[in-house]
């Protein structure tokens, strides 16, 4: 190994547009890669072996700390819990191989994610892909190994363009397709100033019980759908249906019919129901969105060429 050269890897941000919850079992996602991501820096060095991990957040520092190697004990850290967090990512990593973070040199690892992380855009999931490039792992092989997620968000960290992605007994697969709706200047996506805990969001669906197949079936057609839709009515035509589906199995009101039912368009929940993002569509001119947002104190939010890759 050339201890004199660094290695960088970047992967994007996520948002899942289509399948939140039922692409766990099977039913077809829609998800877009985002502008924002995480970058990783890793140098080598003829110092006693060691790693020493800086995590930087919008090129703030945020987390350190310090790993023997080859054990990966931890040593310094100004977090524990997140301490022990990366160390199991990174020891899963060298079960996939063997041969990961055991060079006879000092590791020098610098993160930097370009978006707030309350945000659920895709911290980890970015994360995971990063480290398993790295290793020259698959990145699929070690989500499934540290998350109970679908993967999804793994997809989208490594696709330069939007992905239709599904579990096929329980095996990733995906499709990049051309997703850039002719309307996209009418699709804006916020944050609404609430995290919601999507590993928990999981483990709750998971443990929920039921025969969802027509509903896959349902949620994968409009998924598809969403791709070839024409016109922005169509578009919302399909969220509606997606969302009523979905209201239906986690006995959830949608976010349209509740807080923003006064909304002039459509309003659609990304992810975890009751937080994080949301996607506004609207055919009213951006005053109207910057007096509506203003007044419901929502400060974060990007037209859809801002953010989507």
């Amino acid at each position: 190994m050339d201890i004199s050269s660094n290695r960088t890897f970047h992967s994007n941000g996520k948002l899942m547009l289509s399948g939140e919850y039922i692409v766990l079992e099977g039913a077809l996602s829609l998800s877009v890669p985002l502008v924002k991501g995480q970058e990783l820096v890793v140098k080598y060095s003829d110092k006693k072996p060691a790693l020493s991990w800086k995590t930087y957040i919008q090129d703030e520092y945020w987390f350190t700390a310090n790993y023997s190697l080859p054990d990966l004990a931890i040593g310094n850290t100004n977090d524990f819990q997140i301490a022990q967090n990366l160390r199991k990512i990174l020891l899963n990593a060298r079960v996939l191989n063997k041969e990961f973070l055991k060079p006879a040199h000092f590791i020098d690892v610098r993160t930097n994610i370009d978006f707030n992380i309350n945000w659920g855009l895709g911290s980890s999931s970015s994360l995971i892909a990063n480290i398993a490039r790295w290793a020259n792992i698959d990145p699929f092989d070690l989500h499934f190994k540290v998350s109970e997620g679908s993967g999804y968000d793994i997809a989208a960290a490594i696709s330069s363009v939007p992905v239709l992605y599904r579990l096929e007994n329980d095996k990733p697969v995906f499709e990049r397709v051309n997703f850039y709706p002719q309307f996209h200047d009418k699709i804006f996506f916020a944050y609404l100033g609430k995290k919601q805990n999507s590993a928990r969001a999981v483990a709750d669906f998971k443990r929920s019980s039921g025969d969802h197949s027509y509903e896959i079936e349902e949620i994968t057609k409009i998924s598809q759908n969403l791709v070839t839709a024409e016109n922005m009515m169509d578009f919302i035509h399909l969220f509606r249906q997606h969302d009523e589906i979905l209201s239906g199995i986690l006995n959830v009101k949608t976010i349209a019919e509740t807080r923003y039912k006064d909304f002039k368009g459509y309003v659609k929940s990304l992810g975890a129901w009751g937080g994080d993002f949301a996607m506004f569509i609207t055919d009213y001119p951006k005053d109207y969105l910057f007096s509506y947002f203003r007044k419901r104190d929502i400060v974060h939010w990007f037209a859809y060429k801002e953010i989507v890759k």
